[in-house]
């Protein structure tokens, strides 16, 4: 993850130990999540359970609890400063979307659900901003602990499988839709938090994840996996990417229904296909492949 932590100190944040909860939202000007008007901000709620250094283009300071950052649609990035109970926002430099955690991030999670009692993933209310690309790249293992939607989603359904097994496609004709999150995890694992003792580290019951989630030497899984009750499905538009097989949960063999863990309700986001990728993700171009094995024809 050098590429993402050099970027993330000139223009992004860099964050040099563990974060506790980094919170993600598309919000209005106060800062509250964006219930049918169009976001004015990309917010950024790091917070930290321990004093760490956290590092922006205008330079690294020692902080603990809560460091806000928001990003304007002209790509600048804001960070929140209070004194005496009187808080403003300094423009501290460019932004070009990209987060760096030398640590574990131990809870992932946008604004919540809206009422945030809603057992409806359609109520999680956006994460990420209509005019935001971004990544988040981790040293270690990042958890998801909430729903994470974009604001302006390629997709307005996803696939239905019925009865006789055949499936219908989602609908995707939102192609030129700029909103993009990328999950990266050098050396851990991206999780879903799952059957965890503390409700705050397990995702809620159909988590919805809008990215692609890529672990360079670990896997894509949910957590105790096949611990619980069942947990619904996991509702992802973007892609995974893992060095290896993660499970998400675990089913009755005599009837198929899920026993423990979660489902998968998985739709490719086809803008990837094209090219299209969160800010400063691993890639491999043309020139990167060096040879191509045939196994069998079509392999």
């Amino acid at each position: 993850a050098q590429d993402q932590e050099a970027a993330a100190r000139a223009v992004g944040i860099a964050v040099e130990g563990d974060v506790d909860r980094l919170t993600l939202v598309a919000g209005d000007a106060n800062g509250d999540p964006v219930a049918g008007a169009a976001a004015e901000f990309q917010y950024v709620t790091v917070t930290l359970a321990d004093e760490v250094p956290v590092c922006d283009p205008s330079g690294c300071v020692d902080a603990v609890g809560d460091v806000r950052y928001r990003v304007t649609p002209a790509s600048r990035l804001e960070r929140e400063s209070c004194n005496d109970a009187e808080c403003s926002w300094l423009d501290v430099g460019a932004w070009d979307g990209v987060v760096y955690v030398a640590g574990d991030v131990r809870r992932l999670t946008g604004p919540g659900r809206i009422p945030s009692a809603s057992v409806d993933p359609d109520d999680a209310a956006p994460a990420i901003a209509a005019f935001t690309r971004m990544t988040l790249a981790s040293e270690e293992d990042v958890r998801i602990t909430g729903d994470l939607t974009y604001e302006d989603a390629p997709c307005s359904t996803e696939p239905e499988r019925d009865g006789a097994g055949s499936v219908t496609p989602a609908v995707c004709e939102n192609q030129d839709a700029v909103n993009l999150f990328g999950v990266y995890s050098a050396e851990g694992d991206v999780l879903i938090g799952n059957a965890h003792a503390s409700s705050s580290l397990n995702a809620p019951r159909d988590v919805t994840i809008h990215g692609v989630l890529m672990s360079g030497q670990g896997q894509v899984a949910v957590e105790n996996y096949n611990w619980g009750s069942p947990r619904g499905d996991v509702h992802l538009l973007g892609g995974i990417i893992g060095e290896y097989y993660g499970a998400f949960g675990t089913f009755y063999s005599a009837t198929g229904a899920p026993s423990t863990g979660y489902g998968r309700s998985f739709t490719f986001d086809r803008r990837t296909l094209a090219g299209y990728a969160p800010p400063y993700f691993p890639t491999v171009g043309e020139d990167g492949v060096k040879s191509i094995l045939v196994f069998t024809f079509g392999q």
